[in-house]
């Protein structure tokens, strides 16, 4: 009889349990968009800082190019993240937020070192070979800027994502409870334990699906946005470029500095590997690099009769897809475009400074790869 009692008991209790959960992942999904200033802005923009005037000046720009409805009524903060934030939609009525990473208020070498950028409470060492990259990898530029921007107004025009983790997440539990205890029912010669160990496998298979999906959805987004800010513009593809490399950079250092640790934060070319809900920054990179190359492709159909005084551009992949450049701007012919030779052991060399005779041997190295009036990624 206590028994019967114990087992009614529990049963309601997980019923309430799982109504609870429920309820909580739907808020849990929606409330930060449907109140994103009284939520996202106040939880990580505490500082206050204002936002610079550049950054709203690219925000009018980028979203008249992606066609945003109502860009009047996107807010902005500073986000202390090292990434964008996005939040609500502009048909919704309380509008949108966008937040801009933290470092994009740094506008010189003097800001990031005057800055009270510490590791774990050490003060870095700006003149060292590392404490130049760290410097180098947080000062943003106008394309840095507009890709971020982009892909934030990219995250703002596609909210049947935001309705398919809404509706997604809960109805995945409660599924999963529904699944869990028919097993009662159509399996009633298991015994106890038999039937626990079955509800356990059901839970964790449940458990695996519904983060694979999640994790696949939330991907796809990300490129997407991606690809939405890159494709508006040959300056957002080269800042998407230009950021991704400059976190892989980063990552790289603080994989470094954190000695054996680092080890299970970072891989060997940056990607933060606990980052789960986010694509690789290498994918990513990759994915920007054809974009970009499109772009280019476009801009030298428009100039016909290429030829040893124009730039040309390659690209390549070593194994670990850490990406190899070779740009010539022998002529200034893009002037817009990346000058500077990038080898693949991430150095960088400033084209400015080499001589003309490396310049055009650099030159005819390109123009042996391909057409001069086609521009392809080998």
């Amino acid at each position: 009889m206590a028994f019967e009692v114990a087992g009614r008991i529990s049963v309601r209790f997980i019923r309430l349990s799982v109504g609870l959960g429920v309820g909580g992942l739907f808020l849990y999904e929606t409330a930060g968009h449907a109140f994103p200033e009284a939520i996202c802005k106040r939880a990580l923009g505490p500082g206050g800082d204002e936002v610079p005037a550049k950054c709203i000046q690219i925000y009018e720009e980028m979203a008249a190019k992606m066609h945003l409805e109502h860009p009047e009524r996107v807010s902005f903060f500073v986000n202390r993240g090292f990434s964008g934030f996005h939040a609500g939609a502009t048909k919704l009525p309380n509008g949108a937020v966008i937040g801009i990473p933290g470092w994009y208020l740094f506008e010189t070498a003097e800001d990031v070192m005057n800055s009270p950028i510490n590791f774990k409470e050490r003060t870095i060492k700006w003149e060292s070979e590392m404490g130049q990259q760290i410097r180098d990898s947080l000062i943003p530029t106008k394309e840095n800027i507009a890709f971020t921007i982009g892909h934030e107004i990219g995250h703002l025009q596609m909210p049947e994502y935001k309705i398919l983790r809404a509706i997604m997440s809960p109805a995945w539990l409660y599924l999963t409870y529904k699944v869990a205890v028919s097993t009662t029912r159509f399996a009633p010669a298991l015994s106890m334990l038999l039937d626990i160990a079955l509800k356990l496998c059901i839970l964790r298979l449940s458990y695996l699906g519904y983060r694979y999906v999640k994790r696949e959805v939330n991907h796809h987004e990300e490129f997407n946005a991606d690809k939405m800010s890159a494709s508006t513009t040959v300056a957002a593809a080269q800042g998407g470029v230009d950021y991704m490399r400059k976190r892989l950079q980063l990552n790289s250092v603080l994989r470094a500095l954190h000695g054996s640790s680092g080890e299970s934060y970072y891989d060997q070319y940056g990607n933060e590997l606990k980052a789960r809900s986010h694509p690789k920054l290498t994918e990513r990179l990759h994915r920007l690099e054809s974009i970009f190359s499109e772009h280019m492709k476009q801009q030298v159909a428009t100039k016909p009769g290429s030829d040893l005084n124009n730039g040309y551009v390659t690209m390549n992949h070593n194994g670990g897809g850490v990406p190899r450049y070779i740009f010539v701007d022998v002529g200034g012919t893009f002037p817009w475009a990346y000058n500077f030779l990038y080898h693949s052991d991430s150095k960088l060399t400033d084209s400015r400074r080499m001589s003309d005779s490396l310049k055009r041997h650099l030159a005819k190295i390109a123009f042996r790869l391909a057409d001069a009036n086609t521009m392809s990624p080998n």
